[in-house]
């Protein structure tokens, strides 16, 4: 699934529960399927117009990440992020497995549904190019396993 298609259907999860936002932190595993990419401390807001990557100063995004489509906020410390979500309302949809009470009150956040089930469906879909590299991993995995035992084959 390309990430413009993880978009589309994070905003038809938004729009069945009749949600404002999904909030994901980065170390949900929804944030890296959805970006393809590890970014320490960051938080995503997605609503149905915007996609907003909230993330501190000195992390390093690479290019290929930044033409994605997304307004990126970078702040100096965590209180910061209280500023900014200050605006929320409404339903937000997040993941109960991923997500502490502390969070919620960091990010403003006040009625909120769990979608980890869900998320974890489409996360579940693979497109072409992701079965390829799954294929690509298994195989070197196979040939690591193969040397490995011959190693050990030949110590006996």
């Amino acid at each position: 699934m390309t990430y413009k298609e993880k978009t589309q259907k994070i905003r038809k999860l938004l729009r069945r529960h009749k949600a404002n936002q999904l909030i994901l932190k980065s170390d949900d595993p929804n944030f890296t399927w959805l970006f393809q990419e590890k970014i320490e401390k960051a938080t995503v807001i997605i609503t149905q117009k915007t996609i907003t990557l909230i993330t501190k100063p000195l992390e390093h995004l690479n290019t290929g990440f930044l033409k994605k489509p997304i307004k990126i906020i970078k702040i100096k410390k965590s209180s910061d992020i209280k500023e900014i979500t200050k605006k929320l309302k409404g339903l937000t949809l997040v993941n109960y497995e991923a997500i502490t009470l502390r969070d919620k009150q960091n990010l403003n956040i006040k009625i909120t549904k769990d979608v980890s089930e869900e998320l974890k469906e489409l996360r579940s879909i693979k497109n072409e190019e992701e079965i390829q590299k799954i294929t690509k991993a298994c195989q070197h995995i196979t040939k690591c396993w193969k040397q490995i035992l011959k190693k050990l084959r030949n110590k006996q």
